[in-house]
């Protein structure tokens, strides 16, 4: 159960920073970086990473999501486990992380950025023929 809860977290946490990501604005957030904003000044490069930084998010969402469907399977029998992982990551994985933690998608990014530059760097074979794509 733990194991479940964690990974609805940690694809909470993807949702929220994909679309907060996707909705801060680039300029915006250099002059915020320039003004003295500290948790600015740490994302902004991670920002530039642009879709190398999405796909490597969407990636690690996905299979996160596919963990807690493929574990509920196991707990609960059938179409009951497809019903309540669906139910499971939809509010908790999804919508409510879209919600509120866009808000603070800046101080997530500050937060995070050492691992994510680290997860951006061991996926780089898969993000780069993706991105190519976008």
């Amino acid at each position: 159960m733990i194991i479940l809860v964690g990974l609805i977290a940690l694809s909470s946490v993807c949702s929220g920073v994909i679309g907060g990501f996707l909705s801060l604005n680039h300029y915006q957030l250099k002059r915020k970086a320039q003004l003295g904003d500290e948790k600015a000044r740490i994302a902004y490069p991670l920002h530039g990473m642009g879709y190398q930084l999405l796909v490597s998010l969407l990636i690690i969402n996905v299979a996160a999501n596919a963990t807690v469907a493929v574990l509920l399977s196991h707990r609960v029998a059938g179409v009951f486990a497809v019903l309540l992982a669906t139910a499971t990551i939809l509010f908790f994985g999804e919508i409510l992380p879209m919600l509120y933690l866009r808000k603070y998608v800046v101080a997530i990014l500050a937060f995070t950025s050492p691992v994510l530059k680290k997860v951006v760097a061991v996926m780089a074979p898969v993000n780069r023929p993706v991105a190519r794509l976008l």
